[in-house]
């Protein structure tokens, strides 16, 4: 039996989120990725929606705000567990894995069988840790999420007062990166050193943002100086849509310039760091609105249960297979069909491929 981790600085007890809430938000993030995949890029598919597809070619970057939501919640619900360390780590990293490979392997059975794909040996042991996936297109998340998993408890043994935090995990760790992308700008290691400089910072201002109570400390008060509840509503829609729109206006802000490689870099931060706890506030909020046994909240938040394996089994109509797999995807031709086709099918097999894999997460957890 492994020894639990000494207990981590003390967080706030309980979390701004609640768990149907935060289902939820992870359901609109995955049909938000959906979108973004499904449409946003023409390139990557054969139809033409027409005005339809050059309105959301433009909102293309709003759309990925998806990725930034699920690396925000985890460092944030990471850091409500006072208690957790690298066991719990370890914990969720196999999950992902074991969840990740049990799509894998039928997908790259797939892909040998459809010839669309040759076997070697450093291609299949780089896309089974996610670093290399032409199979599984779009899991770049997967290595990524291992790798945050295994500095969360680092930071929160670390971990101090907000200011100290903000200085060592903002300034210093994005600062790191941004040098070490340049010494190292090519090949995997270059596209894996840029992925942590972008997203990274999303995982620290999740956790930030869970360690302090920033939601509850910094956001709150600006839904307490609207009286009326119609005034309410109306602040979270245009402060969540202009935060949505304002991805694709202000992608980035600088933090200064700094000598890597023997050249002068600039340090650039995503602004994501700030827009989307926002945005997870906002939704959040309106969200509370609704019955948690209505529609809706129901619908959503079963696609958020089920949005890991959903992620993972719609990057067959975007691989190597394509070819073969888009028409099954653009069959219906309007652009809500191919999005509500899309989302049942892979919730169906999600569904079915839960069931084992539940069996087989519980025997592993067992022995951890």
């Amino acid at each position: 039996m492994v020894k639990p981790d000494a207990p981590q600085a003390s967080v706030p007890s309980a979390g701004y989120l609640s768990r149907p809430v935060s289902d939820a938000i992870k359901g609109i993030a995955l049909i938000f990725m959906f979108i973004h995949h499904f449409f946003t890029y023409p390139e990557w598919h054969s139809m033409d929606y027409g005005l339809f597809s050059q309105i959301l070619q433009k909102l293309r970057w709003p759309f990925q705000i998806c990725v930034p939501v699920f690396a925000f919640l985890t460092g944030y619900f990471y850091a409500l567990g006072g208690g957790r360390g690298f066991r719990y780590s370890l914990k969720k990293i196999t999950d992902v894995l074991i969840s990740y490979w049990a799509v894998y392997l039928p997908l790259m059975a797939l892909a040998l069988g459809l010839g669309c794909w040759q076997f070697t040996a450093k291609g299949f042991l780089l896309e089974l840790l996610a670093l290399d996936t032409p199979i599984m297109t779009f899991c770049w998340y997967v290595w990524f999420y291992c790798a945050a998993m295994l500095l969360l408890p680092v930071m929160a043994r670390c971990s101090l007062s907000l200011p100290a935090d903000l200085l060592v995990f903002g300034g210093v760790l994005s600062g790191g990166l941004t040098v070490l992308q340049a010494l190292c700008p090519e090949g995997i290691a270059g596209a894996a050193l840029t992925q942590l400089k972008d997203w990274l910072p999303c995982i620290v201002s999740g956790f930030l943002f869970g360690k302090h109570d920033l939601i509850r400390r910094l956001l709150d008060p600006l839904a307490e100086a609207v009286r009326s509840r119609p005034g309410k509503v109306l602040l979270w829609l245009c402060l969540g849509g202009a935060v949505f729109l304002g991805r694709a206006l202000c992608p980035r802000f600088s933090l200064g310039r700094v000598i890597a490689a023997g050249q002068w870099t600039e340090a650039a931060l995503v602004v994501d760091v700030l827009f989307v706890p926002v945005f997870v506030w906002c939704a959040a909020n309106l969200l509370e609105l609704l019955n948690p046994q209505g529609f809706f909240m129901t619908l959503l938040g079963r696609l958020g249960r089920r949005s890991l394996l959903m992620w993972f089994l719609h990057c067959v109509f975007f691989n190597v297979c394509a070819a073969y797999t888009q028409p099954v995807l653009y069959f219906p031709k309007n652009p809500l069909l191919v999005l509500l086709w899309g989302l049942g099918v892979c919730f169906l097999a999600a569904a079915a491929l839960d069931v084992p894999l539940k069996w087989v997460l519980k025997k592993k957890n067992a022995l951890l």
